[in-house]
């Protein structure tokens, strides 16, 4: 009895022990100079929600707009652009085509060559004109982006925004616009007549080529044997034509302008930009 006495006092006395080392062995505080202030909290990393996935697209396609609007609507802005400028509708370049190589392009130049040039300057002045009511009209279509899509189109190619906005818009928008380029076609904007003067004057000079008697009989004589006519010009409306062709260069610009914005930090000009194209703030 008084050895498991003995033994269970001993134990006792060893664990008291190790629980004082245990104490004694905690690190010593470190106390910081007072200069240096530790943060009350930790920074999250960013993250975007889809609600600013959806504003930075169209904030990106509203900059952009605005900038397409402003090049295209100076003058050349259509004109003086290899890749925007409007050509002659196909159907008149190909009528065109089959009357000069009847009556030769001497006879051709002497006769048509100035109002074709002046018609195809007056459809870009048009477009050029039309250019400043664009803004509004392509943004309402930029208000019907939809969240859904929002974080397929950021993750997509340069233009994805874009091209989005063409596919879904771009029908829609020949209704919109197409009043506005009829009014710019109707206006005196070179040598004081309008597009559609000027487009009624070449299609009359045309035709009096198949009222000439020599150039009636070169035209009669070709048709007799050619599989493909040359024909009289019919003085269409020109209107459809040119809103598709002007809001056309537009989106290409505007594509431009996109991808500006996803690879040109400096392009980033508000801060649901800066946040929505650094892909360091991508969660996905």
């Amino acid at each position: 009895m008084k050895k498991h006495l003995i033994l269970i006092i001993t134990l006792v006395s060893f664990l008291a022990f190790g629980q004082t080392k245990k104490k004694k062995s905690k690190l010593p505080s470190i106390k910081l100079p007072s200069s240096i202030k530790l943060p009350s909290s930790i920074p999250s990393v960013a993250t975007l929600s889809e609600a600013d996935i959806s504003a930075g697209l169209k904030e990106a396609l509203n900059v952009g707009t605005d900038k397409t609007v402003k090049n295209l609507s100076a003058l050349d802005g259509y004109l003086g652009n290899a890749l925007l400028k409007i050509l002659l509708p196909a159907e008149v370049s190909g009528k065109i085509e089959s009357l000069k190589a009847v009556v030769g392009q001497d006879n051709y130049n002497k006769f048509l060559q100035s109002y074709e040039t002046d018609l195809i300057t007056s459809l870009n002045r048009a477009a050029e004109d039309a250019a400043t009511t664009a803004a509004p009209i392509v943004k309402d279509a930029v208000l019907g982006m939809t969240i859904t899509d929002a974080k397929n189109i950021l993750m997509g190619t340069d233009t994805s925004a874009t091209n989005y906005l063409r596919g879904k818009s771009f029908n829609s928008l020949i209704g919109a616009y197409t009043p506005k380029i009829n009014a710019s076609l109707d206006k005196p904007l070179v040598a004081s007549q309008s597009t559609n003067q000027i487009y009624g004057t070449f299609v009359s000079n045309y035709n009096k080529m198949f009222d000439n008697s020599v150039t009636s009989s070169l035209i009669s004589g070709y048709n007799m044997f050619a599989s493909k006519k040359v024909e009289r010009m019919p003085n269409s409306s020109l209107g459809e034509y040119v809103t598709r062709k002007a809001l056309t260069g537009l989106f290409i610009k505007v594509k431009d302008e996109e991808k500006i914005i996803r690879t040109d930090l400096n392009a980033r000009t508000s801060d649901i930009l800066k946040k929505v194209f650094d892909k360091k703030n991508w969660p996905f």
